[in-house]
């Protein structure tokens, strides 16, 4: 009889390599502070990695789909939640002369490495406050935002949603991302208020989702596994 071994066994292999992948697309000092970051705060960081490379290639493809069409006209962009700058690094590789990065990170730690790595940078920004209380005089054609929206409590997460409603244009590409999972895998833990409240912000999500939609994608070679939504807001 042949032995056939089982697909399931290749799985930490591969979970393994993806993982290794991430951590050296990583400075080890930013994932020491993005992972201290984590453990003091995990309801504002999210996640205990920073993204990988391949997040970054996902959630800035619209941008790059608008640059390589020829558009002349400069591009704002807001980054929010940016963290050690892993999906950054990606964003200003594609990024033009003409176009702008602003970056807004309430973590002083995390805005120090940010200023490091892109602080010279003439068309990028970096703001250290909350995304909230940020009030910019135009609006943007792309937002990219890896808050984790569940972790918030719910009036919170609506105030921010709406937020970044009001600053990106009609026709503007809103991207953002959930970790594939932890959302329904935390919600037989929660309390009962809890629970109705985590439902709540799940189906507010959801709307906003049937409302503009235009693609998402599972990313597996992140840890843990991420999805990217890309919603075209008209």
């Amino acid at each position: 009889m042949k032995n056939y071994r089982s697909p399931v066994l290749f799985i930490p292999l591969i979970a393994t390599l993806f993982l290794t992948h991430q951590i050296k697309s990583n400075n080890i000092g930013d994932i020491t502070k993005f992972v201290k970051g984590f453990v003091k705060n995990p309801f504002k960081v999210g996640s205990i990695l920073p993204c990988s490379s391949y997040v970054g290639e996902e959630i800035i493809k619209y941008y790059k789909k608008q640059i390589m069409s020829h558009h002349e006209q400069p591009i704002h962009i807001l980054e929010v939640g940016a963290g050690t700058g892993s999906l950054t690094e990606v964003i200003v590789k594609y990024l033009r002369h003409s176009d702008h990065l602003d970056i807004i990170e309430i973590s002083p730690d995390f805005c120090t490495i940010l200023q490091e790595k892109f602080g010279n940078y003439q068309n990028v920004s970096i703001h250290c406050n909350s995304i909230t209380e940020w009030q910019p005089s135009y609006q943007y054609d792309f937002i990219i935002c890896t808050l984790p929206f569940v972790s918030f409590e719910k009036s919170f997460m609506n105030k921010v949603i709406d937020h970044l409603l009001n600053i990106i244009k009609s026709g503007g590409i809103f991207s953002y991302v959930s970790f594939a999972g932890i959302a329904n895998l935390k919600k037989p833990f929660l309390k009962k208020q809890a629970q109705n409240d985590h439902k709540e912000k799940m189906s507010r999500l959801k709307k906003l989702r049937e409302l503009y939609q235009i693609d998402s994608k599972t990313i597996l070679q992140n840890c843990p596994p991420i999805r990217v939504y890309h919603l075209l807001i008209n």
